[in-house]
């Protein structure tokens, strides 16, 4: 039954049991048509961010520096006839002591660690806020590019309190066009 049905179902039940529904205002269709100077590509809708193992007795060595991952979000069939510029936001989970760094989704495990977001020319994205607006160079294709890392509270590596194990982190991307 595909979701069509069930809805004619559910509403063919209630006009059987009660004659009210004719005269009452219960249904509400709502949505948004949007002019979307780019899209995004589906393969970069959704990103993974993969980690390689790293070893706790290496994070507290004075020389360690977390592995830095960069990932992208490309967009496609840009028209700049529609807009020129773009800026992107990260939302998530708000680290406590990490200022604008993402908290890891099993925080309770290692409060200590969060994740850190910039751009590539060195800028920190601090999660909530936007990033400084990008030109979108031409019609067509477009990436915005950024690298991942992890990062430990100050704290977390003088008292060697990381604990082990896996850890993951979630957030959610959105694009503004001016």
């Amino acid at each position: 039954m595909n979701k069509l049905t069930l809805y004619r179902a559910i509403i063919g039940s209630c006009l059987l049991l009660s004659s009210s529904v004719f005269s009452a205002e219960n249904m509400h269709i709502f949505g948004s048509l949007i002019i979307a100077p780019c899209k995004v590509l589906p393969e970069h809708s959704q990103i993974d961010i993969v980690f390689d193992e790293i070893r706790l007795d290496d994070i507290y060595k004075s020389y360690f520096e977390f592995e830095k991952k960069d990932f992208k979000i490309v967009l496609s069939e840009c028209d700049i006839s529609i807009a020129k510029q773009v800026k992107i936001k990260f939302e998530g989970a708000t680290h406590n002591e990490l200022t604008g760094l993402l908290a890891l989704d099993d925080s309770a495990n290692n409060s200590d660690l969060g994740i850190k977001i910039i751009t590539k020319e060195g800028i920190p994205v601090s999660l909530g806020n936007y990033t400084s607006l990008y030109n979108i160079p031409n019609n067509g294709h477009f990436e915005l590019s950024f690298i991942a890392s992890l990062q430990a509270t100050a704290k977390a590596i003088a008292n060697k309190s990381i604990k082990p194990g896996h850890f993951s982190a979630t957030a959610v991307f959105s694009l503004k066009y001016e």
